[in-house]
């Protein structure tokens, strides 16, 4: 079911005694897998003119969908480890977990401690300047005659993929999508109870405002 709706992932134990550690890493890993076939296949059709007629004629869109599934396993993964649960004890005291594995303190190991700083990364270096880019990208194109901005000139077909089913001063629709999915998924995050009532009324309220957006 996971696989039919695009959620890409590893999802196997590939050896007794894996832990939740390890899993998490390989989420992360699927992902950036995924990135390196999309640039093989640029190099390979930038320098092989046999490849590149292999792929069609508009292998620019299937990359570019390749790289907006793969947001969510990005976005998941990086939740994932910022997951706090709180354990209450009957003497009244409290410690924090990792929510995904109760045995390590939140951010007080130095297994976690590593895997937080990686997910930083992946969040500054990646994650926002793609929603960025998506957001703000049509906007960016309409000043690119500025050296500061000439780069985006180069990666005008990916860009196009996005915004071409969208008119000229609605191409930030896409990053709209993608902030309400990030809302909707840092909610569900959050809700670790499982609270149908707040899932229900993040799910109303982001469709409400998405649906006002479009009517303004």
């Amino acid at each position: 079911i996971a696989w039919m709706n695009l959620d890409l992932g590893i999802e196997t134990c590939f050896y007794d005694g894996m832990t939740i550690y390890a899993f998490t890493w390989l989420q992360f890993l699927f992902p950036f897998y995924v990135w390196f076939l999309i640039a093989l296949i640029i190099v390979l059709s930038r320098f092989s003119d046999r490849v590149a007629n292999s792929l069609g004629s508009n292998p620019v869109a299937t990359l570019a969908t390749l790289l907006l599934v793969s947001y969510s396993k990005i976005l998941r993964s990086v939740i994932a480890v910022f997951t706090v649960a709180t354990l209450e004890y009957p003497d009244n005291s409290y410690k924090h977990v990792w929510l995904y594995d109760s045995s390590v303190p939140y951010f007080k190991r130095s297994d976690h401690i590593v895997l937080g700083a990686f997910a930083v990364m992946v969040s500054v270096f990646l994650f926002l300047p793609y929603t960025l880019l998506l957001l703000c990208g049509h906007w960016l194109q309409a000043h690119s005659q500025w050296w500061i901005l000439s780069w985006i000139n180069k990666i005008k077909p990916f860009m196009d993929a996005y915004h071409a089913p969208y008119k000229k001063e609605s191409r930030y629709w896409t990053g709209i999508i993608l902030l309400a999915r990030c809302a909707l998924f840092l909610t569900f995050a959050f809700n670790a109870l499982g609270n149908a009532s707040v899932n229900l009324l993040a799910i109303t309220s982001v469709t409400a405002g998405l649906a006002a957006l479009a009517w303004i």
